[in-house]
């Protein structure tokens, strides 16, 4: 069922818009989302924690003034392998009116929250026979490869919906970014490392691809070069300084490793 891999990109058609709703049907937010498949074919759609709470991952306070939290998320499912351009919009209820009983799904281990991924189970094939693409279908199978080492300085693309109104339509915008930490030194001891790039809040729950030069068969005396569309995790968003009162943010955000999706992922029911 893939498109014409020649006209459209592949990574392209991995990330989706995400409209975040109260229970009352008002618009709260945008964001980005994109899928995993499961070792035993479950699909799930994965964002960020503060996506679906409407909380910070790690404090729990509600990110907005108004205290309003997400009811419910739109996200579009693909119709047909020969129109890309057209998508079907379906609805997920997060939570209970109250609040509770929340559909969504962080670390089971991970007691604090202390990463700002989560993943909701949607059908892998809808009634109305709707599809989508993840991240680790066999197009990018080398997720199922360990996660390569990449350089401070090396080159990524934050894949996702900046604007609201979506100029592109159902494709995202790719933001330029790269390494700015060791991706082995953790965040805070949290399995994230930081990124350099001027990314907007509509950006939140992107997949992060590799796509510098990386040289591969280095036992040779010329070696080739290639384009690596390697996925590696998951943006967040910027980090915020403050300081005497006053808060700006920074064009530094974090990445939480995409072993994090795995585990939640493989550890849900």
């Amino acid at each position: 069922m893939a498109p014409d891999m020649n006209i459209i990109d592949p990574m392209s058609i991995l990330s989706v818009p995400l409209r975040i709703r109260s229970h009352n049907g008002s618009i709260l937010g945008t964001a980005t989302g994109f899928f995993w498949r499961k070792s035993n074919g479950k699909t799930y759609l994965v964002s960020n924690h503060h996506v679906f709470s409407g909380n910070h991952y790690a404090t729990k306070t509600s990110l907005r003034q108004d205290s309003a939290f997400p009811g419910m998320v739109d996200y579009p499912r693909f119709v047909s392998p020969q129109h890309v351009h057209e998508r079907q919009l379906h609805t997920i209820e997060l939570c209970d009116e109250a609040g509770n009983d929340p559909v969504w799904r962080t670390h089971p281990i991970d007691k604090q929250r202390s990463s700002d991924v989560a993943v909701v189970e949607v059908p892998t094939m809808a009634d109305d026979q709707t599809y989508v693409y993840a991240v680790n279908d066999d197009h990018l199978r080398e997720c199922d490869q360990p996660l390569s080492r990449y350089p401070p300085g090396f080159e990524l693309m934050i894949v996702g919906f900046f604007l609201e109104d979506r100029p592109t339509g159902y494709f995202p915008t790719y933001i330029h970014g790269s390494v700015a930490s060791e991706m082995d030194a953790l965040y805070h001891g949290k399995r994230a490392f930081l990124v350099d790039a001027l990314t907007s809040s509509g950006m939140s729950g992107s997949p992060v691809f590799a796509t510098g030069l990386e040289q591969f068969e280095p036992d040779k005396k010329f070696s080739s070069f290639k384009t690596v569309p390697r996925f590696l995790g998951i943006y967040s968003g910027r980090i915020i300084e403050r300081e005497n009162g006053a808060k700006r943010e920074l064009q530094v955000g974090i990445v939480w490793r995409r072993e994090l999706i795995q585990e939640i992922v493989e550890l849900c029911e």
